[in-house]
């Protein structure tokens, strides 16, 4: 007997055009009242692309972060000091998902390209099917 496991998603869809600077974060915002497990990651473009997700607060009546993380790609014998980031490959044709930091209805993302790109990545969040 096999298990299969569903997800959904929860809001839009949200595209970053990403170059070899930092992209500034964005926030992925949920359209229901609802905590987003999951980070949906798709990167369309040649370029490798990091990013980094944060968790969002609740800061009057719109989502803040609570922090800032840069993401920068490891050079030889290093890591990054990233704890909520993953490399995505490049020509990516199924997206990934990767579990979303807990925070207030969504989460942001930032991103940096391997080279001058820009190269386009899309992201949303989700949650598993009940």
């Amino acid at each position: 007997m096999s298990i299969s496991i569903g997800y959904r998603p929860l809001g839009p869809t949200v595209a970053l055009s990403v170059t070899a600077s930092a992209h500034t974060p964005v926030a992925v915002l949920c359209n229901v009242s609802e905590q987003p497990y999951f980070a949906g990651l798709l990167n369309t473009g040649a370029l490798p692309v990091y990013v980094s997700l944060m968790p969002l607060s609740q800061t009057g009546a719109a989502p803040a972060l609570t922090g800032t993380n840069t993401p920068v790609f490891p050079v030889d014998g290093t890591s990054t000091s990233i704890t909520n980031g993953i490399l995505l490959p490049p020509l990516m044709e199924i997206p990934i998902l990767i579990a979303a930091p807990t925070g207030f209805n969504g989460f942001a993302i930032t991103a940096i390209a391997s080279g001058a790109g820009p190269t386009i990545i899309y992201v949303a969040p989700f949650t598993r099917m009940t």
